[in-house]
């Protein structure tokens, strides 16, 4: 049923838009692994920061979890096409990610006034606190 998702009989693999060169398909396995790596790990350290604690909009925070991992699938997606043209599951997964994305940002729009209040809120406070940490001055001898 979900056959056409993944075939590879109609398409050739990108490897071959390369000439199968090994210094262009590295030069893409590189940038892609690493691009993909950073994107997996800001999510992790984004859902971290806000896994059971009391974080403002932390529902903002996981679309954007959310968002950058799919932008990391479809660098990884990128790296199996140079071999496995599977080409309508890689289109699918960037529509996903269009739509998820577009989502979150219409999202941030009606937070943005709230979000700018708050950190100035954060700034206010810690400028308090700084002033309440720093010792008066000495009188000079």
């Amino acid at each position: 049923m979900i056959d056409w998702l993944f075939n590879t009989q109609e398409f050739m693999p990108h490897g071959y838009c390369f000439l199968w060169f090994p210094h262009i398909l590295w030069l893409h396995i590189i940038g892609d692994s690493i691009i993909a790596a950073a994107y997996f790990s800001i999510p992790a350290v984004l859902l971290y920061l806000t896994w059971r604690r009391h974080v403002p909009f932390r529902w903002l925070f996981i679309m954007f979890a959310i968002f950058i991992t799919l932008c990391g699938v479809t660098h990884v997606l990128g790296m199996i096409t140079l071999w496995y043209p599977i080409y309508y599951f890689e289109g699918i997964v960037k529509v996903i990610t269009a739509v998820v994305s577009i989502i979150t940002a219409f999202l941030l729009f009606p937070v943005f006034g709230k979000l700018t209040l708050l950190m100035e809120q954060i700034k206010e406070r810690d400028e308090e606190t700084e002033m309440q940490t720093i010792p008066p001055e000495q009188p000079k001898p």
